[in-house]
């Protein structure tokens, strides 16, 4: 994936009130001529800063509000199969970088974090992350690469994720580098494909992040 950024810029679109909670949503833009962008929905609860942040996907908007009432900051980005502004990143990017379509959502999220680090209310030690199955599996591609994310929660993200590849059985509902590298082949690098049938011979596994 390409280095971070340093030309970020980001846009409100939009503010307004849900009962005593800020709803702040956000365009940022970065990248070769501000080409990339990302859409953030910030959920800010009505208490003093530094406040910690609940960071996840679009589609998984519901959880952010969950932890809003708990003190944190939701934090929603377009980066799932709902919402996905990282789509382009493969043309902005290419041919220099050919990173897929998990992996630049999780750089996407590195950027959203790349603006919460501009927010004074932003408690920058207690940000966590989170997602739901192939949101899981890119979750925790995100904090394997940002020390950042001081918190990760791979919901059901599987292999990809936090289960080994050289202990995945689709008898067990868990997907195999057969399955992910025919039936979703654009989540993971195609190279992966070279290890069918011989995870055994994986530089390195899951568990190892």
């Amino acid at each position: 994936s390409p280095p971070p950024p340093d030309n970020l810029r980001a846009e409100i679109l939009r503010e307004s009130k849900d009962g005593d909670v800020t709803i702040r949503v956000v365009e940022l833009f970065f990248g070769p001529q501000h080409r990339a962008k990302m859409t953030v929905e910030l959920l800010i609860p009505p208490a003093e800063g530094p406040l910690p942040v609940f960071m996840t996907q679009h589609c998984h908007r519901l959880w952010a509000l969950i932890a809003v009432r708990r003190g944190y900051i939701g934090c929603a980005y377009a980066g799932s199969d709902s919402k996905d502004d990282t789509e382009d990143y493969a043309n902005i990017w290419y041919p220099d970088f050919d990173f897929t379509r998990l992996m630049r959502r999780a750089w996407g999220a590195s950027r959203v974090i790349d603006y919460l680090y501009t927010l004074e209310i932003v408690d920058k030690e207690r940000i966590a992350l989170t997602g739901h199955s192939r949101n899981g599996k890119q979750s925790l591609m995100a904090a394997a690469f940002d020390e950042r994310i001081k918190a990760v929660i791979p919901s059901s993200g599987g292999t990809g994720a936090e289960n080994p590849w050289r202990f995945t059985s689709e008898k067990y509902d868990t997907e195999s580098i057969t399955e992910i590298s025919t039936v979703f082949p654009y989540w993971i690098h195609p190279r992966i494909r070279f290890f069918v049938g011989a995870e055994h011979k994986l530089p390195v596994d899951q568990n190892l992040l």
